[in-house]
């Protein structure tokens, strides 16, 4: 298991291919779609696999030269506006309920609880955002 630390990025990607994780859980109706109800042909794992890759490899490209602000603008155009989400913290058990309003310049979470407060959040504090 990988530790945080300055000069490493961990990701962890989820992709659903074509299982119902709604269908188990009620509330993840309609925030959740496989591939396989997207493409308009079927899709292959390795297709997908070779598609990711070539994604990360195109955005670690773009942060060895210094175009992270390239990432941070696509990132806020595709999430639009603030939308309701749950972020799990590690230095708290319980989850804080709020708005994702974005990422910073230097890849900081922007995020608003539910009382109003805004709060700019290091990557590294954060261990899970899910959106509600």
């Amino acid at each position: 298991v990988e530790q945080y630390q300055p000069e490493t990025v961990v990701i962890g990607v989820g992709i659903n291919i074509d299982n119902r994780p709604d269908s188990l859980d009620s509330s993840l109706t309609g925030h959740t779609i496989g591939v396989a109800e997207l493409a308009e042909r079927s899709v292959l794992l390795d297709e997908i696999t070779r598609l990711t890759l070539r994604a990360f490899r195109r955005l670690q490209a773009l942060v060895e030269q210094e175009n992270f602000s390239e990432i941070v603008a696509d990132i806020n155009t595709r999430w639009g506006e603030a939308r309701p989400v749950q972020l799990t913290l590690n230095s708290r058990p319980e989850p804080l309920n709020g708005y994702f309003c974005g990422v910073d310049p230097e890849g900081r979470l922007s995020f608003t609880d539910n009382l109003g407060t805004a709060h700019i959040l290091e990557a590294s504090h954060v261990a899970l955002l899910r959106e509600v």
